[in-house]
């Protein structure tokens, strides 16, 4: 990353010293956006200043990109994005107790003519063929979620021989481990697609 923040060290340290995780308050692309041009420039803006150690940025599929820091503001340049392809990037915290963040936007293509006029049996058909053919699909597109017992992350791992989303499950109670099971039941998982995913219980 390239850091254009500004010199002045006493002002930068002022900033960065008020003790404040790096919250994300806004993107661009919105979170699963349709028809996003080709040429589009990702802006990922914070609550505050950072350094860019702080964060690290990632996407799938790969795609060379710029990265620049300037104040409280990532702008990631893709350079050759393709069409009707849908993108997932991933914000991964230094601090590791600042669960991870996932958006999603899928390029303009062929059909760009054409308004999404899905109706809400077609996204049930959607759903239902993710949780018969990608469990970990299907579970992310139901994070970040919380509850008085547990809370529940999901990143994206393209860096291993088969990519997929790897769940993060912060247990907040002695009861978090199984009213997590009992949720993601509820969400129509069952046990032996539970047992296929990649949980990290913490």
């Amino acid at each position: 990353m390239t850091d254009k923040s500004p010199n002045n060290q006493n002002n930068q340290d002022a900033i960065f010293e008020e003790n404040l995780p790096p919250e994300i308050i806004s993107v661009s692309p919105e979170d699963n956006e349709l028809n996003v041009s080709l040429n589009s420039v990702i802006t990922i803006t914070f609550n505050r200043n950072f350094r860019p150690n702080e964060i690290a940025f990632s996407m799938a599929p790969q795609t060379e990109s710029k990265v620049e820091v300037t104040d409280n503001i990532l702008t990631v340049t893709p350079l050759n994005l393709q069409a009707g392809m849908k993108y997932t990037y991933i914000i991964k915290y230094a601090v590791r107790a600042n669960p991870s963040r996932t958006y999603s936007f899928t390029t303009e293509g062929p059909l760009q003519e054409f308004p999404d006029t899905r109706d809400e049996e077609a996204v049930k058909r959607e759903n239902e063929f993710q949780l018969a053919n990608h469990p970990d699909v299907f579970l992310a597109n139901q994070t970040p979620y919380s509850s008085p017992s547990f809370e529940v992350t999901a990143e994206f791992d393209d860096t291993l021989s088969n990519p997929h989303f790897i769940f993060t499950v912060f247990l907040k109670t002695k009861m978090g481990r199984a009213d997590f099971n009992t949720w993601a039941f509820s969400l129509g998982l069952t046990e032996e697609k539970l047992n296929q995913l990649s949980i990290d219980y913490r």
